[in-house]
């Protein structure tokens, strides 16, 4: 009785180290019973944003260049360009790379020398670089605004906003000759208004590449933009014929009893070319 008792407890405690063999002589396995292998570790389904929101360490300023009151400054004639300075501040504790942005609702895109461009400020520094406005020259005459914005990482601006306004012209006379031949050309221009007078009488004959003669007259023009501009140019005149010559008388009064600003100005000259 004994014995069977002790036989039965030695099979009892062997069958929990029961060996297991592949009879097809595969792997064979020591223990019954496998363990799994190391679990990975659950990974987020998004990735953190080093940023919890943007805060608004950035400021842009925007100002008209040169000297003068913004009275003074804030306008210009069609086809013509003014000068803005666009200023960013940096408030923030870390060196940033600020992108600025133009946007505009009543300006075409292409009045601006750019629209986008980076700037390295420095923590609680200012940086500033200047931006150009060419209006065109049928450019409908008023009020103009745009905005300049900057972002960063983590940071991000107010808006800078700029205004300006264009300036029509009164008269306009543009007169370009080139070629070979004769030509008389005689300009009188008057205005009460700006109390501007200007005469021109020019006669050619001959070859010239160009010969250039424009007059532009805004009445009552404001800021720095003048009421009167002439634009001359002779470009390679030469005598084809014995007898060719370039001659010119040109006058201009500005009369400060109008509103003028009492210059006057009276040039002639005479080329005879080379044939």
């Amino acid at each position: 009785m004994k014995r069977f008792l002790l036989l039965m407890l030695i099979l009892l405690s062997s069958s929990s180290h029961a060996t297991v063999e592949d009879q097809g002589g595969g792997m064979s396995f020591s223990e019954v019973g496998i363990s799994p292998g190391p679990s990975e570790p659950d990974l987020p389904g998004f990735i953190p944003s080093p940023c919890y929101g943007p805060s608004n360490c950035l400021s842009v300023a925007v100002s008209q260049a040169g000297s003068g009151g913004a009275k003074e400054k804030g306008y210009l004639t069609q086809g013509k360009s003014l000068e803005f300075l666009i200023s960013v501040k940096n408030e923030g504790s870390q060196e940033v790379t600020a992108i600025l942005g133009i946007s505009s609702q009543k300006c075409p895109l292409d009045w601006f020398s750019w629209l986008e461009e980076s700037l390295v400020i420095p923590a609680g520094g200012t940086r500033s670089m200047s931006l150009l406005v060419s209006s065109d020259t049928d450019a409908a005459a008023g009020s103009y605004d745009f905005t300049v914005d900057a972002t960063s990482s983590c940071c991000k601006s107010n808006s800078g906003r700029g205004v300006f306004k264009v300036q029509a012209l009164d008269y306009a006379s543009e007169t370009a000759i080139s070629g070979t031949g004769q030509f008389r050309l005689n300009k009188n221009v008057r205005s009460m208004n700006s109390g501007v007078k200007s005469t021109k009488d020019i006669r050619f004959s001959g070859s010239v590449d160009a010969l250039v003669k424009n007059e532009y007259l805004v009445d009552g023009s404001k800021g720095k933009n003048p009421n009167f501009e002439a634009q001359d140019a002779v470009d390679n005149y030469n005598a084809v014929y014995p007898g060719d010559s370039l001659v010119g008388a040109e006058s201009f009064k500005s009369s400060a009893v109008f509103g003028g600003v009492g210059a006057k100005l009276q040039e002639s000259s005479t080329s005879p070319g080379s044939t």
